[in-house]
């Protein structure tokens, strides 16, 4: 029995299913980029609100609407993200477990609320906000391996082990390989879209390490290491669906 030849990149790519993930990847950068500007900007419009301590208190303003339909649209859209091996030289396995995830996640910080108040709060609410906080850090993680990981692989890491310790070794040694100039399947336009994502990566990184410090120490308020962490978020997704087409394709 002999098996069909797998379609070279370039019918992949312009594959109707192919085209839908990348529209998919717009849509979650999008909603992430919108995010922290519409809930701020929105809460101090409509309730005369100062800002926030984090994006999560706007779950009690008026925006809170806003904060939970974009959690769960974009756990929908996570799940949604099931990609199909139309390139049988690379192996989306990983892609779909972090996205499944992901997804969870998401709806986990939408509807598990943080704490309005710490002074007078049940047992039940700090429960259902220490939810909230570990999904949240949790989540913004997934994103990180997302930038670092996942989006940078490229066909010189199709004979990467797939799965176990090694798989993680290779993620690993993929997320900080800086210089790509010297290996074969990279084009230029894909080194430079890397960079964004490993840039990316590196930002939400630092962030989550700058929002843990703050909650810590009690001091500041980690809306703003939380948002940026958002947009470096959406601004990697964005470039993985070719939003900016002089980064798309040689």
């Amino acid at each position: 029995m002999t098996t069909s030849p797998s379609p070279p990149p370039s019918a992949a790519h312009d594959d109707p299913l192919s085209q839908a993930y990348r529209y998919l990847q717009r849509v979650v950068g999008i909603v992430a980029l919108a995010l922290p500007f519409v809930i701020s900007i929105g809460d101090f419009l409509l309730a005369d609100q100062s800002l926030r301590g984090s994006i999560s208190a706007y779950y009690y303003g008026a925006t809170g609407s806003w904060f939970v339909g974009t959690l769960c649209a974009l756990g929908v859209f996570f799940l949604s993200y099931e990609y199909r091996e139309l390139d049988e030289r690379r192996d989306y396995r990983r892609d779909r477990q972090a996205s499944n995830l992901a997804a969870l996640l998401a709806v986990i910080v939408a509807l598990f609320p943080t704490l309005e108040q710490k002074d007078g709060a049940t047992a039940g609410a700090r429960a259902v906000s220490a939810i909230h906080i570990s999904a949240a850090c949790t989540l913004f993680v997934l994103l990180a391996y997302f930038a670092l990981c996942l989006f940078t692989k490229s066909s010189c890491d199709r004979d990467a082990p797939a799965r176990g310790f090694a798989s993680l070794l290779a993620d690993w040694r993929r997320a900080w390989r800086f210089d790509e100039s010297g290996l074969d399947g990279i084009s230029p336009h894909k080194r430079r879209r890397n960079r964004i994502y490993r840039i990316s990566g590196i930002v939400i990184v630092a962030c989550i390490v700058v929002a843990v410090a703050m909650m810590a120490t009690h001091r500041g308020a980690i809306f703003w290491p939380e948002s940026v962490a958002v947009v470096a978020f959406g601004c990697s997704w964005l470039v993985k669906g070719e939003a900016i087409a002089r980064l798309s394709r040689d």
